[in-house]
């Protein structure tokens, strides 16, 4: 695997410690309950909903074009948790979900395992696309991949340009999202309010604009709504009716 790779299994590993541990309520993340808008229907707009307290009160210092709470995550992870999982590899603590992130970050580590399981994993995603028919099931299984032409802060997403990351969004959240429902007593909500809250972003529209230019990420705002948009287990967690505008 290149570095380019493990770094990112790395990240990814990390990322489900900080959802299942709520590393985002407890550090300076500003917070995972209470933080809610009575305002917004979680069914409409799940992003406003869990950060509109945030963007409230957030302010962008003069010399920043954002504040991105999923930088701040990563900043932690880079100076500290990546050693303390390799620690735990070979001493187990006594905590199943910290215990759990060593195992998976040790399992991403093993390229022979990994190889050895070949297409399994990825079986149910082989299902969906052998299940397409016509164009409006592509349409339907790729929404939550392409974004392209969905209007923000006065552009427009290029659906191209953010493809790859969009792909590995979807990934990471199935992934995340499959290793919660292993954990005894899973709080799926909390879940998925955790993943709202890591993509927390305020910024300069100026900053925006020229960003839908240039990032291969798409904005933080849909990569919560969108995304889980297309998550059974999001639609299961709140009972998202048609009507409803994160359907």
């Amino acid at each position: 695997m290149s570095i380019m790779g493990k770094c990112r299994v790395i990240f990814w590993v990390l990322l489900l410690v900080a959802l299942f541990s709520f590393m985002a309520a407890s550090g300076g993340c500003g917070g995972s309950g209470g933080d809610e808008n009575a305002s917004v229907r979680l069914e409409d707009d799940y992003y406003a909903y869990v950060n509109a307290d945030w963007l409230a009160k957030t302010e962008i210092p003069p010399d920043k074009g954002r504040v991105a709470v999923f930088n701040e995550i990563q900043d932690e992870i880079a100076k500290t948790l990546t050693g303390d999982l390799e620690n735990l590899a070979v001493k187990s603590s006594e905590d199943p979900v910290t215990d759990m992130a060593a195992q998976y970050y040790m399992m991403f580590l093993d390229s022979g395992a990994r190889n050895s399981t070949g297409f399994t994993p990825a079986s149910a995603d082989f299902a969906r696309i052998e299940n397409i028919k016509n164009m409006e099931d592509i349409s339907s299984q790729a929404s939550s991949l392409i974004m392209d032409g969905i209007p923000y802060e006065g552009g427009k997403i290029n659906g191209s340009l953010t493809l790859g990351e969009n792909t590995a969004d979807a990934g990471g959240l199935s992934v995340a999202l499959e290793a919660a429902k292993a954990i005894p007593d899973a709080s799926l909500p909390d879940f998925f309010r955790q993943w709202a809250t890591i993509r927390r972003l305020k910024i300069r529209p100026e900053f925006a604009l020229r960003l839908l230019t240039e990032d291969v990420h798409s904005p933080g705002k849909l990569r919560v709504n969108v995304q889980l948009s297309s998550s059974d287990g999001f639609y299961d967690a709140y009972e998202i009716k048609e009507a409803d505008g994160m359907y």
